[in-house]
């Protein structure tokens, strides 16, 4: 966003139609200022000084950046925007928000899994002198111990958590504490995502480099958590680093990280780096006799591109949409999933109910993110997993 924040809500018309969209809303029992309109409105009472931080943090924070509101805003503004711009203008932080910044900016991992984010790669062959780096981010390493977090935050509660990440974020953490509280099959049904995804690349005659235990977090969460000067330091140390390292073209794996190297991060660093999405270099059209619906990730949908070459290597399998499809798509609940646990439980059940609706063989994602929170059966599949399958 290149105007000022003033200037940029003041074309709010406040007609509404972003609240018709907007997943939180409805998530909230439609409370106003869980809604999109909502969180434009306190922005404007906020910038007044006429309300405090305590009473509008949390609608903010709320904001699951999906960008719904701005494919229907007929003056072109995103709530998702203005609530990353307020976030960073407020002081206070949730406790648990910060831990995990910390921990990004320390350690390069919000969790600092360290050596475990590479368990994925082991036996399998990298050529180090490939112009191509396979960059996981560790997305989909991550969230086996997002999930153990949720288990920990529902057995102890908020309160205990936040303590908890009081104590930790001053003396240290590592992954290896939620280790007692990890599934082992959620690591292994991760990793067996990932080798899929190398073994479709190199399939299609792409030879890869990886960084292995050197390989950083991208930095996503520094925004969507409203730590943007912390993240403007992380990006810039980003871009070092992947010169250091010789890099050229990037090869991204999960939307999050795609849309912020292509798009997002260039409004805070010259990012010199090719960035392209796997499915890209993937050569294969599925031929399934079934059907198959989609869920389309938010960020390849409304965030500077409507990213759909799936359709090209699907071309050969019958796809039924759901009611909310292409740049409607319909948010997982991610990420909130960290601070309003609550909250994507009811976006995640919604919009499941409504893949589910289609009555198709399966229900592919291409988001680490969406597949927690929309894994309610086997049914539910990584897309990597149905085009090696079939």
């Amino acid at each position: 966003m290149k105007e000022s924040l003033d200037n940029y809500i003041s074309r709010c018309i406040n007609c509404g139609f972003c609240e018709a969209v907007c997943p939180t809303l409805d998530a909230a029992d439609f409370q106003a200022y869980y809604g999109a309109r909502g969180r434009v409105n306190l922005a404007k009472e906020f910038l007044n000084s006429s309300l405090s931080e305590d009473s509008v943090i949390n609608s903010f924070n709320s904001c699951l950046h999906c960008n719904a509101c701005l494919a229907v805003c007929p003056a072109g503004i995103s709530a998702g925007e203005i609530s990353e711009q307020m976030k960073f203008l407020a002081k206070r932080k949730d406790p648990l928000a910060i831990f995990i910044a910390r921990n990004i900016i320390k350690y390069g991992d919000p969790l600092n899994i360290g050596k475990r984010a590479t368990f994925w790669s082991r036996g399998l062959k990298f050529n180090d002198s490939s112009e191509y780096l396979l960059y996981t981010a560790r997305m989909y390493q991550l969230m086996p111990y997002n999930s153990a977090v949720s288990i920990l935050r529902k057995k102890f509660g908020n309160g205990i958590l936040k303590v908890f990440s009081n104590i930790m974020r001053e003396i240290g953490f590592s992954g290896a504490l939620l280790a007692p509280f990890v599934e082992r099959k959620k690591i292994e049904e991760f990793n067996s995502i990932l080798i899929n995804i190398y073994k479709l690349i190199t399939d299609s005659g792409v030879e890869v480099r990886y960084l292995g235990e050197d390989e950083p977090y991208s930095g996503a969460m520094l925004l969507e958590l409203g730590f943007k000067e912390e993240f403007n330091e992380y990006a810039n140390w980003l871009v070092n680093f992947f010169k250091s390292k010789g890099v050229k073209k990037i090869i991204t794996i999960d939307p999050h990280t795609y849309t912020l190297l292509k798009f997002q991060i260039k409004e805070y660093v010259d990012f010199p780096f090719e960035v392209i999405f796997y499915l890209d270099l993937v050569k294969k059209e599925v031929k399934f006799n079934g059907s198959i619906t989609i869920h389309q990730a938010c960020h390849l949908e409304r965030y500077g591109e409507k990213y759909r070459k799936y359709n090209e290597i699907l071309s050969g399998t019958r796809i039924i949409y759901p009611y909310h499809f292409n740049e409607k798509t319909l948010c997982c609940g991610g990420p909130d999933e960290v601070l309003f646990p609550d909250m994507t439980d009811k976006i995640a059940d919604r919009r499941y109910q409504e893949l589910k609706s289609t009555n198709a063989d399966y229900i592919l994602t291409m988001c680490p993110i969406c597949y927690v929170n929309l894994k309610k059966d086997d049914k539910v599949i990584d897309i990597s997993q149905f085009i090696s399958n079939f």
